[in-house]
């Protein structure tokens, strides 16, 4: 008997026959286009709303001691939860815009990386 041979789903490959380490799975592609990603990052609003759209910084937050919705502040860059009666010493509750993504140590600009 002879066994039929199945075709196997292969990844792209550099030369050397290894798994591209920059192949990434995204639902739209055309994000990631040069012309859409450097229109949309010629200011820091159209970059934050970018970057929220593909993933690399979270759309919402949830404030820690309320498990409540938290705002993004776009003029003071940080999310805030003004629920203070919510708040054990009733003081008000931000976290940086970039707190937990991938910008988390970056030193520059949003729109500028």
């Amino acid at each position: 008997l002879a066994l039929a041979k199945t075709k196997t789903p292969t990844i792209s490959s550099n030369t050397n026959g290894h798994p591209s380490p920059y192949q990434y799975h995204v639902d739209d592609t055309s994000l990631f286009a040069i012309d859409k990603v450097m229109e949309d990052t010629c200011d820091e609003a159209r970059c934050v709303d970018w970057c929220m759209q593909v993933g690399l910084i979270d759309k919402e937050k949830t404030c820690p001691p309320c498990t409540l919705p938290m705002r993004l502040s776009l003029v003071r860059k940080r999310w805030r939860c003004c629920r203070r009666k919510q708040h054990a010493e009733g003081k008000e509750i931000s976290l940086g815009m970039l707190t937990s993504s991938f910008f988390t140590e970056a030193k520059i600009k949003i729109c500028s990386a």
